[in-house]
Protein backbone atom coordinates (compact mmCIF):
# COMPACT_ATOMS: atom_id res chain seq x y z
CA UNK A 1 0.00 0.00 0.00
CA UNK A 2 1.48 3.50 -1.03
CA UNK A 3 0.92 6.64 0.58
CA UNK A 4 2.83 8.85 2.66
CA UNK A 5 4.41 7.54 6.08
CA UNK A 6 2.97 7.68 8.89
CA UNK A 7 4.62 10.29 11.53
CA UNK A 8 6.81 8.72 13.54
CA UNK A 9 5.14 11.06 16.64
CA UNK A 10 1.46 11.69 16.65
CA UNK A 11 0.32 15.34 15.95
CA UNK A 12 -1.56 17.01 18.60
CA UNK A 13 -4.07 20.35 16.73
CA UNK A 14 -5.11 22.67 19.44
CA UNK A 15 -8.73 21.17 19.70
CA UNK A 16 -6.70 18.55 21.66
CA UNK A 17 -5.47 20.29 24.11
CA UNK A 18 -7.75 20.54 27.04
CA UNK A 19 -7.51 23.00 30.48
CA UNK A 20 -9.36 21.50 33.59
CA UNK A 21 -10.26 24.50 35.65
CA UNK A 22 -10.24 23.59 38.96
CA UNK A 23 -9.39 25.31 43.23
CA UNK A 24 -8.09 22.13 43.80
CA UNK A 25 -4.05 20.95 43.18
CA UNK A 26 -4.69 17.61 40.90
CA UNK A 27 -2.38 14.68 41.04
CA UNK A 28 -2.71 11.00 39.43
CA UNK A 29 -5.21 11.06 36.57
CA UNK A 30 -6.52 8.46 34.84
CA UNK A 31 -8.41 8.64 31.19
CA UNK A 32 -11.22 5.96 31.35
CA UNK A 33 -10.53 3.65 28.31
CA UNK A 34 -12.72 4.18 25.57
CA UNK A 35 -14.60 6.63 27.55
CA UNK A 36 -14.81 10.34 27.91
CA UNK A 37 -14.84 10.08 31.91
CA UNK A 38 -11.40 11.19 33.60
CA UNK A 39 -11.28 10.32 37.33
CA UNK A 40 -8.75 12.38 39.20
CA UNK A 41 -7.41 13.30 42.74
CA UNK A 42 -7.30 16.05 44.79
CA UNK A 43 -4.34 17.05 47.40
CA UNK A 44 -5.94 19.61 49.28
CA UNK A 45 -9.09 17.67 50.47
CA UNK A 46 -8.34 14.08 48.88
CA UNK A 47 -11.22 13.72 46.83
CA UNK A 48 -11.56 11.22 43.74
CA UNK A 49 -13.60 12.82 41.02
CA UNK A 50 -15.10 11.99 38.21
CA UNK A 51 -15.37 14.32 35.27
CA UNK A 52 -16.78 14.17 31.76
CA UNK A 53 -15.38 14.87 28.78
CA UNK A 54 -16.93 16.46 25.41
CA UNK A 55 -19.81 17.38 27.10
CA UNK A 56 -22.50 19.13 25.19
CA UNK A 57 -22.32 22.70 26.91
CA UNK A 58 -18.52 22.55 28.44
CA UNK A 59 -15.34 20.79 27.19
CA UNK A 60 -15.27 19.16 30.81
CA UNK A 61 -17.60 18.73 33.26
CA UNK A 62 -17.55 17.10 36.85
CA UNK A 63 -20.36 14.52 37.48
CA UNK A 64 -19.20 13.23 41.03
CA UNK A 65 -16.86 13.57 43.60
CA UNK A 66 -16.38 11.32 46.80
CA UNK A 67 -13.70 11.59 49.88
CA UNK A 68 -10.99 9.36 50.55
CA UNK A 69 -8.88 9.11 53.54
CA UNK A 70 -5.46 10.49 52.21
CA UNK A 71 -3.67 10.80 48.70
CA UNK A 72 -4.40 8.07 45.91
CA UNK A 73 -1.40 6.71 43.46
CA UNK A 74 -2.22 5.03 40.57
CA UNK A 75 -5.31 4.96 39.91
CA UNK A 76 -7.56 2.36 37.48
CA UNK A 77 -11.16 2.93 36.13
CA UNK A 78 -13.51 0.31 34.23
CA UNK A 79 -16.68 -0.16 33.17
CA UNK A 80 -18.11 -2.81 35.47
CA UNK A 81 -21.21 -4.36 36.90
CA UNK A 82 -20.70 -5.39 40.41
CA UNK A 83 -23.68 -6.59 42.36
CA UNK A 84 -25.99 -6.04 39.56
CA UNK A 85 -25.37 -2.65 38.84
CA UNK A 86 -23.09 -1.42 35.87
CA UNK A 87 -20.92 1.89 36.95
CA UNK A 88 -17.64 2.41 36.82
CA UNK A 89 -15.18 0.54 38.95
CA UNK A 90 -12.11 2.45 40.32
CA UNK A 91 -9.26 0.86 42.20
CA UNK A 92 -6.49 2.61 43.67
CA UNK A 93 -3.72 2.29 46.42
CA UNK A 94 -3.97 5.16 49.37
CA UNK A 95 -1.16 6.28 50.16
CA UNK A 96 -1.39 6.28 54.34
CA UNK A 97 -1.61 2.11 53.05
CA UNK A 98 1.91 2.51 51.29
CA UNK A 99 3.73 4.99 54.39
CA UNK A 100 2.37 2.70 56.81
CA UNK A 101 4.55 -0.20 55.23
CA UNK A 102 7.98 1.41 54.72
CA UNK A 103 10.28 1.09 57.66
CA UNK A 104 10.39 4.93 59.79
CA UNK A 105 12.39 6.57 58.36
CA UNK A 106 13.87 7.84 62.03
CA UNK A 107 15.29 4.59 64.19
CA UNK A 108 16.41 5.70 67.60
CA UNK A 109 19.90 4.79 68.38
CA UNK A 110 19.98 5.23 72.28
CA UNK A 111 17.93 6.90 75.00
CA UNK A 112 19.80 8.61 77.87
CA UNK A 113 17.76 8.89 81.22
CA UNK A 114 18.37 10.73 84.53
CA UNK A 115 17.26 11.55 87.57
CA UNK A 116 18.56 15.02 87.22
CA UNK A 117 18.16 17.63 85.17
CA UNK A 118 20.01 17.62 81.09
CA UNK A 119 21.47 20.06 79.84
CA UNK A 120 23.00 20.82 76.23
CA UNK A 121 24.15 17.85 73.97
CA UNK A 122 26.71 17.57 71.53
CA UNK A 123 28.50 15.03 69.30
CA UNK A 124 30.99 14.04 66.89
CA UNK A 125 33.34 11.22 66.20
CA UNK A 126 35.76 10.30 68.50
CA UNK A 127 38.39 7.49 67.16
CA UNK A 128 36.06 7.18 64.32
CA UNK A 129 33.24 6.01 66.71
CA UNK A 130 30.19 7.99 67.22
CA UNK A 131 29.71 9.40 70.54
CA UNK A 132 27.33 11.57 72.18
CA UNK A 133 27.57 13.68 75.11
CA UNK A 134 25.41 14.55 77.31
CA UNK A 135 25.18 17.43 80.30
CA UNK A 136 23.56 16.48 83.66
CA UNK A 137 23.50 19.36 85.79
CA UNK A 138 25.05 20.87 86.86
CA UNK A 139 28.48 19.49 86.94
CA UNK A 140 28.46 16.16 85.52
CA UNK A 141 28.85 15.17 81.43
CA UNK A 142 27.82 11.44 80.30
CA UNK A 143 29.06 10.18 77.40
CA UNK A 144 27.89 7.10 74.91
CA UNK A 145 28.90 5.25 72.22
CA UNK A 146 26.50 5.41 69.58
CA UNK A 147 28.16 2.16 68.36
CA UNK A 148 26.99 0.20 71.46
CA UNK A 149 28.72 0.61 74.86
CA UNK A 150 27.74 1.31 78.80
CA UNK A 151 27.44 5.31 79.93
CA UNK A 152 30.33 6.54 81.08
CA UNK A 153 30.85 9.83 83.26
CA UNK A 154 32.93 13.10 83.48
CA UNK A 155 32.67 15.03 86.67
CA UNK A 156 35.31 17.76 86.74
CA UNK A 157 37.09 19.16 89.54
CA UNK A 158 36.59 22.21 91.03
CA UNK A 159 38.53 25.07 88.97
CA UNK A 160 40.51 25.85 92.10
CA UNK A 161 40.67 23.67 95.33
CA UNK A 162 39.99 26.77 97.23
CA UNK A 163 36.89 26.77 95.48
CA UNK A 164 35.29 23.68 96.31
CA UNK A 165 32.27 24.95 98.19
CA UNK A 166 31.33 27.14 95.09
CA UNK A 167 28.63 26.53 92.56
CA UNK A 168 30.02 24.77 89.52
CA UNK A 169 27.70 24.79 86.68
CA UNK A 170 28.47 23.22 82.86
CA UNK A 171 27.06 26.00 80.11
CA UNK A 172 28.29 24.35 76.96
CA UNK A 173 30.43 21.41 75.54
CA UNK A 174 32.16 20.71 71.89
CA UNK A 175 33.97 17.75 71.25
CA UNK A 176 37.59 18.32 69.68
CA UNK A 177 37.92 14.63 67.04
CA UNK A 178 41.74 15.66 66.15
CA UNK A 179 42.74 15.47 69.82
CA UNK A 180 40.08 13.14 71.36
CA UNK A 181 39.38 15.98 73.89
CA UNK A 182 36.35 17.88 74.91
CA UNK A 183 36.04 21.29 75.40
CA UNK A 184 33.68 22.96 78.28
CA UNK A 185 32.84 25.88 79.33
CA UNK A 186 32.11 26.27 82.98
CA UNK A 187 30.58 29.54 85.25
CA UNK A 188 31.69 28.93 89.13
CA UNK A 189 29.59 31.63 91.29
CA UNK A 190 30.01 32.00 95.32
CA UNK A 191 25.81 32.71 96.34
CA UNK A 192 27.11 33.43 99.93
CA UNK A 193 29.98 35.53 98.33
CA UNK A 194 32.44 34.25 100.74
CA UNK A 195 35.07 32.70 98.52
CA UNK A 196 34.50 34.74 95.41
CA UNK A 197 32.71 38.02 94.69
CA UNK A 198 32.11 37.27 90.78
CA UNK A 199 31.59 34.67 88.53
CA UNK A 200 34.67 32.93 86.78
CA UNK A 201 33.80 32.14 83.28
CA UNK A 202 36.04 29.22 83.21
CA UNK A 203 36.97 27.27 79.62
CA UNK A 204 38.96 24.22 80.04
CA UNK A 205 39.98 21.01 78.24
CA UNK A 206 39.55 17.18 79.37
CA UNK A 207 40.54 14.41 77.82
CA UNK A 208 37.58 11.93 76.37
CA UNK A 209 37.14 8.41 79.06
CA UNK A 210 37.12 5.85 76.67
CA UNK A 211 35.54 2.63 77.16
CA UNK A 212 37.77 0.73 75.61
CA UNK A 213 36.68 -2.66 77.41
CA UNK A 214 32.57 -1.50 77.02
CA UNK A 215 32.72 -1.36 80.97
CA UNK A 216 31.39 2.39 82.01
CA UNK A 217 34.06 4.77 83.44
CA UNK A 218 33.06 7.12 85.77
CA UNK A 219 36.30 9.39 86.63
CA UNK A 220 36.76 12.91 88.15
CA UNK A 221 39.86 14.40 86.12
CA UNK A 222 41.30 17.76 86.31
CA UNK A 223 42.15 19.26 83.07
CA UNK A 224 44.80 19.11 80.96
CA UNK A 225 43.79 22.88 80.04
CA UNK A 226 42.35 26.03 81.28
CA UNK A 227 41.87 29.89 81.33
CA UNK A 228 39.36 31.89 82.88
CA UNK A 229 38.74 35.44 83.96
CA UNK A 230 36.18 36.81 86.34
CA UNK A 231 33.06 38.82 85.04
CA UNK A 232 29.51 40.51 86.64
CA UNK A 233 27.64 37.85 84.85
CA UNK A 234 27.55 34.66 82.59
CA UNK A 235 24.65 33.67 80.09
CA UNK A 236 23.75 31.77 77.51
CA UNK A 237 27.04 30.36 75.91
CA UNK A 238 27.50 28.85 72.28
CA UNK A 239 30.59 27.07 70.88
CA UNK A 240 30.75 27.32 67.35
CA UNK A 241 31.74 24.42 65.29
CA UNK A 242 35.44 23.26 64.17
CA UNK A 243 34.20 22.37 60.40
CA UNK A 244 35.89 18.81 60.98
CA UNK A 245 34.61 16.25 58.67
CA UNK A 246 33.60 12.73 60.02
CA UNK A 247 35.60 9.83 57.99
CA UNK A 248 32.65 8.81 55.92
CA UNK A 249 31.98 12.33 55.05
CA UNK A 250 31.44 12.40 51.34
CA UNK A 251 30.19 16.01 51.07
CA UNK A 252 32.05 18.70 49.48
CA UNK A 253 33.90 19.54 53.23
CA UNK A 254 35.67 16.23 53.05
CA UNK A 255 38.08 17.69 50.00
CA UNK A 256 37.93 21.13 51.31
CA UNK A 257 38.70 20.35 54.78
CA UNK A 258 39.79 16.68 54.83
CA UNK A 259 43.43 16.85 54.81
CA UNK A 260 45.58 16.44 57.63
CA UNK A 261 47.93 19.13 56.42
CA UNK A 262 44.95 21.93 56.29
CA UNK A 263 44.25 23.38 59.37
CA UNK A 264 40.48 23.48 60.76
CA UNK A 265 38.36 26.29 61.54
CA UNK A 266 38.72 28.81 64.66
CA UNK A 267 36.96 27.78 67.40
CA UNK A 268 34.90 31.11 69.34
CA UNK A 269 33.29 31.25 72.54
CA UNK A 270 30.39 33.75 72.59
CA UNK A 271 28.53 34.33 76.19
CA UNK A 272 26.24 36.77 77.15
CA UNK A 273 26.93 39.51 79.68
CA UNK A 274 25.33 42.26 81.72
CA UNK A 275 26.87 45.16 83.03
CA UNK A 276 25.47 47.20 85.90
CA UNK A 277 23.52 49.17 83.84
CA UNK A 278 21.63 46.05 82.88
CA UNK A 279 23.15 46.81 79.44
CA UNK A 280 24.29 43.31 77.67
CA UNK A 281 27.36 42.72 75.63
CA UNK A 282 28.80 39.47 74.75
CA UNK A 283 31.72 37.93 75.79
CA UNK A 284 34.29 36.34 72.48
CA UNK A 285 37.06 33.81 73.15
CA UNK A 286 38.67 32.31 70.38
CA UNK A 287 40.80 29.34 69.94
CA UNK A 288 42.90 28.72 67.13
CA UNK A 289 44.36 25.26 65.66
CA UNK A 290 48.51 24.79 66.35
CA UNK A 291 50.23 22.75 63.96
CA UNK A 292 52.12 20.12 65.76
CA UNK A 293 54.49 16.76 64.03
CA UNK A 294 53.79 13.52 65.11
CA UNK A 295 55.19 10.33 64.77
CA UNK A 296 52.87 7.87 64.81
CA UNK A 297 54.24 4.15 65.69
CA UNK A 298 53.35 0.92 63.97
CA UNK A 299 50.75 -0.65 65.64
CA UNK A 300 51.70 -4.68 66.04
CA UNK A 301 49.94 -5.18 68.92
CA UNK A 302 46.55 -7.13 68.55
CA UNK A 303 44.97 -5.62 72.12
CA UNK A 304 41.38 -3.99 72.12
CA UNK A 305 43.25 -0.82 73.05
CA UNK A 306 45.75 -0.97 69.91
CA UNK A 307 42.75 -1.86 67.51
CA UNK A 308 40.44 1.26 68.87
CA UNK A 309 43.35 3.58 68.60
CA UNK A 310 44.66 2.57 65.17
CA UNK A 311 41.14 3.71 64.06
CA UNK A 312 42.27 7.51 64.42
CA UNK A 313 45.05 6.98 62.31
CA UNK A 314 45.26 6.85 58.55
CA UNK A 315 47.06 3.64 56.82
CA UNK A 316 50.55 3.65 56.78
CA UNK A 317 50.74 6.52 59.60
CA UNK A 318 53.98 5.16 60.57
CA UNK A 319 55.45 8.58 59.72
CA UNK A 320 56.19 12.07 60.69
CA UNK A 321 52.81 13.50 59.82
CA UNK A 322 51.41 17.17 60.68
CA UNK A 323 48.93 17.48 62.26
CA UNK A 324 46.77 20.10 64.45
CA UNK A 325 45.35 20.77 67.71
CA UNK A 326 43.69 23.12 69.91
CA UNK A 327 44.94 24.73 73.09
CA UNK A 328 44.24 27.04 75.39
CA UNK A 329 46.89 30.22 75.92
CA UNK A 330 46.78 31.83 79.32
CA UNK A 331 47.14 35.19 77.73
CA UNK A 332 44.61 34.74 74.53
CA UNK A 333 42.38 37.74 74.56
CA UNK A 334 38.81 38.11 76.01
CA UNK A 335 36.98 40.44 73.23
CA UNK A 336 34.21 42.30 75.02
CA UNK A 337 31.48 43.93 73.08
CA UNK A 338 28.68 46.44 74.54
CA UNK A 339 25.47 47.89 72.46
CA UNK A 340 23.98 50.86 73.82
CA UNK A 341 21.91 51.57 76.12
CA UNK A 342 18.84 49.80 77.30
CA UNK A 343 19.59 47.42 74.87
CA UNK A 344 20.92 43.80 74.67
CA UNK A 345 23.58 42.15 72.32
CA UNK A 346 22.98 38.90 71.15
CA UNK A 347 24.66 36.64 68.99
CA UNK A 348 24.75 34.50 65.23
CA UNK A 349 28.11 32.88 66.04
CA UNK A 350 30.77 31.91 63.59
CA UNK A 351 34.03 30.73 63.61
CA UNK A 352 35.39 33.66 61.58
CA UNK A 353 32.37 35.59 60.87
CA UNK A 354 29.49 36.32 63.09
CA UNK A 355 26.54 38.80 63.41
CA UNK A 356 25.74 40.91 66.25
CA UNK A 357 21.99 41.82 66.80
CA UNK A 358 20.79 44.74 68.97
CA UNK A 359 17.04 44.20 70.65
CA UNK A 360 15.20 46.22 73.43
CA UNK A 361 16.28 45.22 77.09
CA UNK A 362 12.77 45.07 78.15
CA UNK A 363 11.86 42.73 75.48
CA UNK A 364 11.14 38.92 76.51
CA UNK A 365 9.51 37.99 73.75
CA UNK A 366 10.43 35.21 71.24
CA UNK A 367 10.30 37.32 68.98
CA UNK A 368 12.16 40.57 69.24
CA UNK A 369 12.18 43.53 67.82
CA UNK A 370 15.67 43.73 66.09
CA UNK A 371 17.06 47.20 66.48
CA UNK A 372 20.25 46.87 64.23
CA UNK A 373 22.67 44.27 62.84
CA UNK A 374 26.89 44.16 62.67
CA UNK A 375 29.46 41.93 61.71
CA UNK A 376 31.70 40.80 63.73
CA UNK A 377 35.06 39.26 62.70
CA UNK A 378 37.81 37.33 63.99
CA UNK A 379 41.02 39.73 64.51
CA UNK A 380 43.46 36.91 64.49
CA UNK A 381 42.71 36.57 60.81
CA UNK A 382 42.72 40.36 59.60
CA UNK A 383 46.04 41.66 58.45
CA UNK A 384 47.11 44.68 61.22
CA UNK A 385 46.72 48.31 60.05
CA UNK A 386 49.45 50.17 57.97
CA UNK A 387 51.51 52.62 59.70
CA UNK A 388 49.79 54.78 57.60
CA UNK A 389 46.48 53.98 58.61
CA UNK A 390 47.23 54.06 62.09
CA UNK A 391 49.31 57.77 61.70
CA UNK A 392 45.92 58.93 60.66
CA UNK A 393 43.95 60.47 63.07
CA UNK A 394 40.49 59.29 61.40
CA UNK A 395 41.65 56.26 60.72
CA UNK A 396 38.92 53.72 62.35
CA UNK A 397 38.99 49.65 62.24
CA UNK A 398 35.72 48.54 60.92
CA UNK A 399 37.21 45.48 60.01
CA UNK A 400 36.54 43.85 63.46
CA UNK A 401 32.82 45.21 63.98
CA UNK A 402 31.25 46.74 61.23
CA UNK A 403 27.39 47.78 60.94
CA UNK A 404 25.43 45.76 58.09
CA UNK A 405 24.15 48.41 55.43
CA UNK A 406 20.39 47.86 56.02
CA UNK A 407 17.14 48.65 58.05
CA UNK A 408 14.57 46.79 58.84
CA UNK A 409 10.87 47.77 59.55
CA UNK A 410 10.47 49.25 63.16
CA UNK A 411 7.10 47.26 63.62
CA UNK A 412 9.36 43.95 62.52
CA UNK A 413 9.39 41.46 64.58
CA UNK A 414 12.19 38.74 63.79
CA UNK A 415 10.68 35.10 64.33
CA UNK A 416 13.18 33.31 63.36
CA UNK A 417 17.19 33.64 62.33
CA UNK A 418 19.83 31.46 60.68
CA UNK A 419 23.51 32.11 59.84
CA UNK A 420 25.57 30.54 57.45
CA UNK A 421 29.07 32.21 57.12
CA UNK A 422 30.44 29.79 54.77
CA UNK A 423 28.27 31.08 52.26
CA UNK A 424 27.62 34.60 53.54
CA UNK A 425 23.81 34.19 53.76
CA UNK A 426 21.43 35.87 56.76
CA UNK A 427 18.05 33.86 56.27
CA UNK A 428 15.60 35.81 58.51
CA UNK A 429 11.75 35.07 59.08
CA UNK A 430 9.62 38.03 60.42
CA UNK A 431 6.78 36.94 63.22
CA UNK A 432 3.97 34.68 61.78
CA UNK A 433 5.58 35.19 57.83
CA UNK A 434 5.09 32.78 55.42
CA UNK A 435 8.53 33.91 53.85
CA UNK A 436 12.15 33.65 54.38
CA UNK A 437 14.60 36.83 53.26
CA UNK A 438 18.53 35.88 52.16
CA UNK A 439 20.68 38.38 52.47
CA UNK A 440 23.35 37.61 50.26
CA UNK A 441 26.62 39.17 51.67
CA UNK A 442 29.13 36.78 49.40
CA UNK A 443 27.32 38.84 46.25
CA UNK A 444 28.17 42.58 48.15
CA UNK A 445 30.85 44.94 46.77
CA UNK A 446 33.90 44.47 48.11
CA UNK A 447 35.18 48.16 50.32
CA UNK A 448 38.41 49.39 51.92
CA UNK A 449 39.27 49.84 55.94
CA UNK A 450 37.49 53.06 55.44
CA UNK A 451 33.91 51.32 54.37
CA UNK A 452 34.64 52.45 50.46
CA UNK A 453 33.72 50.54 47.99
CA UNK A 454 36.68 49.63 45.51
CA UNK A 455 37.13 50.58 42.55
CA UNK A 456 36.66 47.71 40.36
CA UNK A 457 34.68 47.24 36.62
CA UNK A 458 31.21 46.86 36.89
CA UNK A 459 29.80 44.13 34.64
CA UNK A 460 28.50 44.55 31.83
CA UNK A 461 26.19 42.18 30.10
CA UNK A 462 26.56 40.87 26.29
CA UNK A 463 24.42 42.22 23.85
CA UNK A 464 21.70 40.01 22.76
CA UNK A 465 19.66 40.20 19.25
CA UNK A 466 16.26 39.34 19.18
CA UNK A 467 14.55 38.24 15.97
CA UNK A 468 10.91 38.98 16.02
CA UNK A 469 8.50 36.09 14.73
CA UNK A 470 6.43 38.04 12.75
CA UNK A 471 8.96 39.47 9.83
CA UNK A 472 9.73 42.82 11.58
CA UNK A 473 13.43 44.16 11.99
CA UNK A 474 15.07 42.56 14.42
CA UNK A 475 16.07 45.34 16.83
CA UNK A 476 19.86 44.92 18.90
CA UNK A 477 19.53 45.52 22.90
CA UNK A 478 22.61 46.46 24.69
CA UNK A 479 22.25 46.27 28.28
CA UNK A 480 23.61 48.64 30.32
CA UNK A 481 26.00 48.35 33.02
CA UNK A 482 25.09 46.89 36.17
CA UNK A 483 24.30 49.52 39.11
CA UNK A 484 25.25 47.72 42.04
CA UNK A 485 24.61 50.25 45.56
CA UNK A 486 26.93 50.71 48.37
CA UNK A 487 25.09 47.75 50.50
CA UNK A 488 26.76 45.08 52.26
CA UNK A 489 23.85 42.31 51.04
CA UNK A 490 21.68 41.94 48.60
CA UNK A 491 18.48 41.02 48.94
CA UNK A 492 16.47 37.56 47.71
CA UNK A 493 13.31 36.79 48.84
CA UNK A 494 12.01 33.33 48.13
Amino acid sequence: MHGKPKRPTPMMNGSSVLTIASSLWLFSPEVNTSSHQFPTTATSIMLIMVWMLDHAYAPAVPLAKTPVMSKAYNLQARYMTVGGRRGITIVLREFIDHARSQPPPFRRLAMIKSTRCLGPATMDEILRVPYIAIVRRPNTIMFKNLDGSAISTLTPNPVEPALAQCDHQIMAMRFLPVQNQILIVRKVQDISHVHLDKILFSIEIFDVPLDLSGAPLHVTPDPTGQVYIAVDALREVTITDHYIPTSNDESLNKQVFGSDTKPPHSISIFARAVNEHGTGGVYRYTIHPEKVEHTFPPTTSTSATSRLLSRSLPPFSNKQEVRYKYTLRQNAKFSLTYGPDDSVIRVLPGSYRSILYVVPKDDRTDTPRVLSMMGSCDEGYLKPPSPEQLSDPNYLDTAVLKALGFTMNEDSRMGAMAWDETIGRLCMVIEKGIKVFVLDFAKAPKEDHLGRRLPLGLVTAKSTTEVPMDGEQATEEVEQPINVDNTNASGLQV
